[in-house]
């Protein structure tokens, strides 16, 4: 028959799950991720390692890393210390461990765009692609539309009215440059000039003329007072 053995001190079901990413300076192999509590240790591997002037990877992920005790849990890579935590019953922590000593190589975004395309619609267009080798990073887009206004659209704001024979144009207004009004010059307004020269003359002529009557009368007196009289014949 079958006998039922109870541990002294099963293992609890309680645990603190550990998760994240790793950094340390290339150059060094690091492999696992070892966390250790109350003289317990648990190891899990580090996985998609990428190496330049930083290694980074992940750890956590392919085989989790469960912690059961009570305390602080004390990350290593193999002996140097990562970091470290409180642990949690039931938790789920997302932990960087960065024992790096340089800073990590930034990645300059570039982009590859196409010529800009002809005005259509009133705008022109192009399409825009990443060149770069910087993963799945947030970076700014370049413009890919900008307004324009297309032949098409001219031809549209100019309207024939076969009806009545008349065009109407719509034009483009050129802002005008306000200049001070130039006065107009008033008209000089021209008296009538009294022909008096005229009349003067004409009255001379009248005077000169009533001279030479009255001269022509003395002479006529003068000569007849200077003719001797006959004598009168006496008949006897």
């Amino acid at each position: 028959m079958a006998s039922l053995v109870i541990a002294e001190d099963p293992p609890g079901l309680e645990n603190h799950q550990f998760y994240g990413t790793v950094a340390w300076d290339a150059g060094v192999d690091y492999k696992f991720v070892t966390a250790k509590i109350g003289g317990n240790e648990y190891q899990t591997p580090i996985s998609e390692i990428e190496c330049k002037k930083v290694c980074t990877g992940k750890y956590g992920y392919t085989e989790t890393l469960n912690v059961q005790g009570s305390g602080t849990v004390v990350f290593y890579l193999d002996a140097v210390k990562a970091g470290e935590a409180v642990y949690k019953a039931w938790e789920n922590t997302n932990l960087v461990l960065d024992i790096s000593t340089l800073p990590a190589e930034t990645c300059e975004v570039t982009w590859q765009c196409a010529d800009w395309s002809t005005c259509k619609e009133n705008k022109y267009t192009r399409t825009c692609s990443r060149t770069d080798q910087c993963g799945n990073v947030t970076a700014q887009k370049p413009i890919e539309e900008k307004l324009c206004v297309s032949l098409e659209d001219k031809k549209e704001t100019t309207t024939s009215d076969t009806t009545t024979g008349t065009t109407s144009t719509t034009q483009k207004t050129v802002p005008k440059t306000t200049t001070a009004p130039t006065p107009t010059p008033t008209p000089k307004v021209s008296e009538p000039v009294v022909e008096i020269e005229e009349e003067g003359s004409n009255l001379i002529w009248w005077i000169l003329g009533i001279i030479l009557v009255i001269g022509a009368i003395v002479a006529l007196v003068l000569v007849l007072k200077k003719k001797p009289q006959q004598p009168a014949v006496q008949y006897q």
